[in-house]
């Protein structure tokens, strides 16, 4: 069988009688141009797949508070933790996301614990950010959130970027409209 190299269309190809015959192809029936794939009408195809549930922009809030961490000083822990009265940084915010159809989240935060930048994933039911500070001592840390039904519930856990103030909210996402 002789192998030809199309540069141009089938049309092309057919003329210059470059011609193959498929394994399905049925007795008698006319052969397809190499390299032209055949095309089942719109009528018997398959519908599309549906858009992954993620797909789509969110938008949801969340209240922070403080996150308590009980580690004696001889075990790792810092005294700042014993004495943050959890003001600063405490309190609600927004946040929104975009996720396209390969799962890459990307999106914004702001409000109480200062504005962020989220880059992340979201793949089966589960959804799992980055959250960067856009500022220097701001926030940073991790939003995991898992589908239930509708919408994304998990938490969103956060601490300065030396640690010495730690914030967790529970967090609630919706589609935006």
């Amino acid at each position: 069988m002789i192998r030809c190299l199309v540069a141009g269309v089938a049309l092309g190809m057919a003329s210059a009688g470059c011609t193959e015959r498929s394994p399905g192809d049925a007795e008698g029936s006319a052969p397809s141009p190499v390299g032209v794939e055949r095309r089942v009408p719109a009528a018997a195809s398959a519908s599309p797949a549906a858009a992954p549930w993620y797909v789509g922009s969110w938008s949801g809030s969340y209240d922070s508070t403080l996150h308590r961490m009980a580690l004696p000083p001889r075990q790792g822990g810092i005294p700042e933790w014993a004495a943050d009265d959890g003001k600063e940084g405490a309190g609600k915010g927004a946040l929104a996301i975009h996720v396209d159809a390969e799962g890459v989240a990307h999106g914004t935060g702001e409000g109480a614990l200062g504005p962020q930048g989220l880059s992340g994933a979201a793949d089966s039911d589960l959804m799992a950010l980055t959250v960067r500070p856009a500022d220097a001592g701001g926030f940073g840390g991790t939003l995991v959130a898992h589908r239930d039904g509708p919408r994304l519930v998990g938490t969103l856990t956060v601490s300065t970027g030396d640690s010495r103030l730690a914030r967790v909210a529970a967090l609630v996402m919706a589609r935006a409209p």
